[in-house]
């Protein structure tokens, strides 16, 4: 979790993200006003859930980051 709650990240190893791997940040989502909910994961495309929370390829999550995307 990065800021005052603006960004909170999360990794997962595998190739496709599911509903019961997001039960920590989904928590905190819940309980706190999170601004962007992030999964880095092995996935091949980048897509949205339910509740907003975004699964980014690791390699397209990196381009973000370096390119400043997430303040850090």
């Amino acid at each position: 979790m990065l800021g005052d709650l603006d960004l909170a990240i999360e990794v997962k190893g595998g190739a496709r993200v599911h509903d019961g791997d997001l039960t920590g940040l989904r928590a905190l989502t819940e309980a706190h006003r999170v601004r962007r909910a992030v999964v880095v994961a092995l996935e091949r495309e980048r897509r949205k859930l339910d509740g907003g929370i975004e699964v980014l390829p690791w390699k397209r999550f990196l381009e973000m980051l370096w390119g400043g995307v997430f303040r850090l």
